[in-house]
């Protein structure tokens, strides 16, 4: 008999990863946000909903560095 043990996450690896590559999308649009509202060409709540999905699937594809360093 072996007794083993561990970590059971709540939710799928999918959508944890994918959790985290919005936390990183929704980082990077604070910054951009910022910069185009100084600029006076703000996007809508929709337009900005948008942006942050074409990131998250962005940050998905491209397996970017910084996913796991985002708390």
């Amino acid at each position: 008999m072996k007794f083993v043990y561990g970590f059971v996450p709540k939710d799928s690896l999918e959508d944890i990863v994918r959790s985290q590559a919005r936390k990183l999308a929704l980082k990077r649009m604070e910054r951009l946000d910022h910069t185009m509202r100084l600029e006076l060409q703000n996007l809508s709540d929709a337009e900005k909903e948008k942006a942050i999905s074409d990131m998250v699937d962005r940050i998905l594809i491209e397996g970017d560095k910084e996913l796991w360093e985002i708390k």
